[in-house]
């Protein structure tokens, strides 16, 4: 029978001195069922959300210089928010990595990359937090070599969103026999200087329906599935390694599969780059 209650994790961190004037954050990448969290003995954060990361603002609970006590609490006793994945798997615990992180008062919250296929394009969608009336900032977006850039103020943009839009020379769209990717790289520029960035991995691809056929990239496209169920009897959960996972979805590649469906399961990051690498499309649950 498997095992049902709380289990306590409980580590120590030191918080760098240079921490000092930025926020810090604790980014949870997994739990089951749910969680609680304390840092320095002040509860920092509850964790129920259907699948994801998730991340607190713990500055309050932690000073720059000093080490930090972290203890969680993970309990599956509530019924997870995963639908029928609780029956089949009654595990619980921490799934991902919990990692603490420091940005600048104003940083980047959010920032994704999708592929405009007819344009030849890259869209960077960037948000920013943090940005109160009088900042002046720049967010710059670069993709091989080609570089966009917008500035940003609270006043003239009240919800702190940026549509960087990149044209792009060498087009490489994305197929199951030539997965190409592109990795972006988005900046939050202050005075001249980057003050904050991320990585976006993205492709180009297309996916449309016309008549009766399916159409991928403007060419027919013949989709061979399979189902994944989630199954993984010696860990018990989706282990969060890509290439575990590039691993087994570059076997089905080879096997003539270039499609998966997810069946009763949310999978994770580490699954869906994988993924993007091997060539297999993906129809989420």
């Amino acid at each position: 029978n498997p095992a049902i209650g709380e289990g306590w994790y409980r580590r120590f961190a030191d918080i760098p001195a240079d921490w000092a004037g930025k926020r810090v954050w604790i980014k949870v990448g997994g739990v089951k069922s749910c969680a609680w969290i304390w840092v320095n003995r002040q509860q920092a954060a509850f964790v129920q959300n259907y699948c994801g990361t998730c991340k607190y603002d713990v500055t309050d609970c932690v000073k720059p210089g000093e080490r930090a006590e972290i203890i969680v609490e993970a309990s599956n006793v509530v019924p997870s928010r995963k639908g029928v994945m609780s029956v089949m798997h009654r595990w619980g615990g921490i799934y991902r990595d919990i990692e603490l992180e420091a940005t600048p008062q104003v940083f980047i919250d959010e920032a994704w990359v999708r592929g405009d296929f007819d344009k030849r394009l890259a869209e960077a969608h960037v948000e920013i937090a943090g940005l109160v009336q009088g900042l002046k900032f720049k967010v710059r977006a670069t993709v091989e070599g080609e570089t966009v850039e917008r500035s940003i103020e609270h006043s003239n943009n009240p919800n702190n969103q940026v549509i960087l839009k990149i044209p792009l020379r060498d087009f490489r769209p994305w197929s199951p026999e030539h997965p190409n990717l592109y990795t972006a790289k988005v900046e939050l520029v202050e005075n001249g200087q980057v003050v904050h960035s991320r990585r976006e991995r993205f492709g180009f691809r297309k996916l449309e329906v016309r008549g009766k056929e399916l159409y991928l990239n403007n060419r027919p496209f013949f989709a061979r599935g399979f189902g994944d169920d989630s199954v993984y009897p010696l860990t018990g959960v989706s282990p969060a390694d890509r290439a575990f996972h590039l691993e087994h979805l570059k076997r089905a590649r080879a096997a003539g599969f270039n499609f998966v469906r997810l069946h009763t399961h949310c999978e994770l990051p580490e699954y869906f780059e994988a993924a993007d690498e091997a060539g297999i499309l993906i129809e989420a649950e």
